[in-house]
């Protein structure tokens, strides 16, 4: 039991920790979607603005909010490749797993070695 215990407590913490991976992904992929929203509204209506002061406020926050678009697709770039690596690490841990004998196996080994005595 104590043997495997630690493998298994790391491969519980790797599914874990693709959960909150995918959590922030999840996030980001909203925040995104409704400053590009934001983005669109501000731009539509800077047709219908005449004072040129106020186009040029409504200019700087859409720039503003490009900023802080494209550096929210950066993180959620950064953290679809942590998923990803997360992910292969997990498939590696399943077959490593896989690979260990059952105790019923170990078991029926040493019975059979029993017998053969």
């Amino acid at each position: 039991d104590k043997i495997l215990s630690s493998p298994i407590q790391v491969f519980n913490e790797i599914i874990e920790e693709l959960l909150r991976v995918q959590v922030n992904i999840d996030a980001l992929i909203l925040s995104i979607e409704r400053l590009e929203e934001l983005e669109e509204g501000i731009f539509n209506k800077n047709f219908y603005i005449l004072n040129k002061e106020l186009s040029k406020k409504s200019d700087f926050y859409i720039a503003e909010i490009q900023k802080n678009i494209k550096e929210l697709k950066y993180y959620k770039t950064f953290l679809e490749s942590k998923f990803n690596d997360l992910n292969d690490t997990q498939k590696v841990h399943l077959r490593l797993f896989k690979k260990i004998p059952r105790y019923y196996e170990l078991s029926g080994a040493h019975q059979h070695l029993q017998l053969e005595k």
